[in-house]
């Protein structure tokens, strides 16, 4: 029996620096554990403590409960180490489990990476409500 057909589409992780923060872009389904977790390379990232990272979902096409529960836990490691961690998001695959979960009010959201990166960057509360995709 072949199984591939059920094989969850691998996730992508690309990481850059920009402005001074890590920006760490996923794309594919966030969903069953694929062979690279991508939980696993954002809690690495922010076991190093930078300054600012910025978890970029714009292209994720299926976000699942384990999508969820990579933001909560890479908000977690932020808070911890003292990053500044802002998520950006502009489909509705992926803002609807942050909002059905309430983790979209604890998490720092935003609809571009620009804007993301301006809230991580510039002063502590420079981030307006219009840079929020909600």
């Amino acid at each position: 029996m072949n199984d591939t057909a059920s094989d969850p589409t691998p996730v992508a992780v690309e990481q850059a620096e920009r402005d001074g923060a890590v920006v760490v872009r996923l794309a594919g389904e966030i969903d069953a554990a694929p062979e690279r977790d991508p939980r696993d390379r954002v809690l690495a990232l922010l076991a190093r403590q930078p300054r600012a990272l910025v978890l970029d979902l714009r292209r994720v096409t299926f976000f699942g409960s384990q999508g969820v529960a990579l933001v909560v836990d890479a908000l977690r490691a932020a808070v911890r180490g003292g990053t500044r961690f802002a998520v950006v998001a502009d489909s509705r695959c992926v803002l609807r489990p942050l909002e059905i979960t309430d983790v979209a009010r604890a998490v720092d959201l935003h609809a571009t990476p620009e804007a993301a990166l301006r809230a991580v960057t510039g002063p502590v509360g420079a981030t307006t409500a219009r840079d929020c995709p909600r």
